[in-house]
């Protein structure tokens, strides 16, 4: 590995336990989980948690279908988890990882909106719109809920 990764990888991991270390006794908060079947509200969210895990211990899955069991467990380097942030949301700014993995196909370009949840910090309440596609990349449908459960 090289030192400029290692020390990008130490700084990531530092950003995040300093934002969880200073979310302690927090209020909970709540996230906004949107697919074509309706909304559910995921609540007791504590801020500091990664979206994907916020999701995945209160038992929704960010990922459809198949990429339930095929995706890179939070690495941020396989995009199944991509979800769609709504502008009122409150969280981390995209770090180099995941600018890169949604830069690429089949998400390319990049956008502000379109986010890892395995990268996606909570830092306040949060819209999420899951969409349809193994890598949720059709913006125009919505995917069932039955795929993100």
């Amino acid at each position: 590995l090289s030192l400029a990764l290692v020390v990008t990888a130490f700084a990531m991991a530092s950003t995040r336990l300093a934002i969880v270390l200073s979310a302690a006794g927090a209020a909970a908060l709540r996230i906004r989980y949107e697919t074509a079947d309706g909304l559910r509200v995921v609540d007791g969210v504590r801020k500091g948690e990664l979206l994907r895990t916020a999701l995945l211990r209160r038992g929704v899955s960010p990922h459809n279908g198949n990429s339930k069991l095929i995706n890179c467990r939070g690495l941020g380097t396989c995009g199944t988890c991509a979800v769609e942030i709504s502008g009122e949301s409150v969280v981390s700014p995209q770090n180099a990882r995941e600018q890169l993995r949604l830069g690429l196909p089949p998400h390319g370009p990049a956008s502000a909106n379109r986010r890892l949840a395995c990268q996606c910090i909570v830092l306040g309440d949060v819209g999420v719109k899951k969409y349809d596609g193994m890598w949720g990349q059709a913006p125009s449908m919505l995917a069932p809920a039955s795929a993100g459960t």
